[in-house]
Formats: C-alpha cells, sequence, structure tokens
C-alpha cells in the first residue's frame, strides 16, 4: 500500500517541485506541504475527506481554510486538482517527495549520526563541518540517541553508512575470531 501510494503521490510531487522551482521559492512550497500534510494527517479530517458524501469543493474548503496562510493561487489550484482527483489523503507522500527533490536540487545530503549519548553542541558542529568537507555540499544533519551502538558513532549518508561504534567493532573482532 505504501509504495502504491508514492508510485501515485510522485507525479504530484514532481509537479509541485517544478512549479517551486520555477517560482524560486522551495521554501514556501515546503510549508504549504507540509502544513497541508500535517491537516490532512489528523484522524477527524481523514474521516471528512473520506466521507462519500464530502463534495471536491468541500475538500478544497476545508483546506483552504486551514492552510490559507500558505496558500497562494498556485497552492490553492494544486489543493483543488488533488481534491478533485481525490488525492488529499496523498499529501504526507507529496510532501515527503518533494522535500526528497528539493534536497537534491540544492545538493543537500541527509545525514544520520546515531550515539549512545546525546552529542554537545560543539561535537555536532565540528561532525557537521567535517562531513561538509567530505561530501562536498551541504548536508542536512540528524542527531538520533541509541544505547544499542554502546559507544562511537554510526554515520549514514544516502547508502554509505559508517560504522565506528563499539558495537560494530566488537562484531568484526568477534567475525575474525570465528574465522
Amino acid at each position: 500500500m505504501i509504495s502504491a501510494n508514492l508510485t501515485v503521490a510522485r507525479p504530484y510531487a514532481k509537479a509541485a517541485f517544478e512549479l517551486a522551482q520555477s517560482a524560486g521559492d522551495f521554501e514556501a512550497w515546503s510549508a504549504r506541504l507540509q502544513l497541508a500534510a500535517a491537516v490532512v494527517s489528523v484522524p477527524e479530517v481523514i474521516a471528512f475527506l473520506q466521507h462519500p458524501k464530502i463534495t471536491p469543493d468541500q475538500m478544497v474548503e476545508l483546506l483552504t481554510d486551514v492552510c490559507q496562510s500558505t496558500l497562494d493561487d498556485q497552492g490553492r489550484h494544486f489543493i483543488k486538482l488533488l481534491s478533485a482527483n481525490r488525492r488529499l489523503l496523498l499529501l504526507p507522500s507529496i510532501a515527503s517527495e518533494f522535500e526528497m527533490y528539493r534536497r537534491e536540487a540544492e545538493k543537500v545530503t541527509p545525514v544520520t549520526v546515531t550515539t549512545a549519548f546525546p552529542l554537545s553542541e560543539a561535537q555536532l558542529q565540528a561532525l557537521t563541518a567535517a562531513l561538509t568537507k567530505r561530501v562536498g555540499g551541504h548536508i542536512e544533519l540528524e542527531s538520533i540517541v541509541s544505547r544499542d551502538v554502546i559507544g562511537g558513532a554510526v554515520i549514514r549518508m544516502g547508502d554509505r553508512v559508517i560504522d565506528g561504534s563499539l558495537r560494530g567493532k566488537l562484531n568484526n573482532l568477534a567475525i575474525a575470531v570465528a574465522s
């Protein structure tokens, strides 16, 4: 179901991305899509949008009323298009895909660092500087704390993983001893 939603959401996300790119306004489109995605994720709104007697115009009215501060004419037209095609519930997937296209266009690499203990602000800044230099562009750093790593850190950048965790070293040692 999730991959089917993503397949249907992708062309809408691409269209929103192209509109944002032509207007040079990624920031506004991100805000617009994130807010609309949050609205359609509320259980009561989901029930409303799924009700068979609710018309596309009523759906548009609900979203434009709630999101009016972020919607311009293009945004309202986009909501109308989604509503007419009964695709408003795909907004979380559309927003997610849009952000992926945006990061790619802005050459931003998402990076996740997992450590056993929270990193200090100085450590985060040093890590951000080192990784920015390594990837040759901007990074979007997310820090996660997980006791599973025991010590050290695991860094994920796209499909690359740098495992400097104590758990990883222990696993490598166990494999070497078993060989």
